[in-house]
């Protein structure tokens, strides 16, 4: 169940962000006086960025994907809801708040099927 939810999220990050990504580095690299992106390694992996792309770039990073809750995706999503919910293992540092938030969101998924059920009763 684990790769039914993984595998659309890479999908979409693949398919959507990193094209962004890309886009906006490509809109907001510096460029010398011939126009061309002016790099900050040897390799010509990194361009040098004023600050405003890294504002855009978290705006990007930040955009929330959608998993609809559906009859297709019911199980994926109760089965992941279950093991964050109920696992036995540890969670520290920064990823304590995700993992909050991770919960509050499966617990709305929860809820969400259960009302479900309910009213079909």
């Amino acid at each position: 169940m684990r790769t039914r939810f993984i595998k659309p999220l890479t999908l979409h990050y693949e398919e959507n962000v990193l094209t962004e990504l890309s886009k906006l580095a490509e809109d907001y690299a510096l460029r010398n006086e011939a126009k061309e992106i002016i790099y900050i390694d040897k390799d010509q992996k990194t361009m040098e960025m004023p600050p405003e792309y890294f504002t855009e770039e978290q705006i990007l990073l930040n955009e929330e994907h959608i998993i609809e809750l559906n009859e297709f995706n019911k199980m994926t999503l109760l089965s992941i809801a279950d093991t964050l919910l109920d696992g036995d293992f540890d969670v520290k540092g920064e990823i304590a708040d995700m993992y909050d938030e991770w919960c509050e969101e499966f617990e709305r998924v929860i809820k969400y099927y259960k009302d479900i059920e309910s009213a079909e009763e």
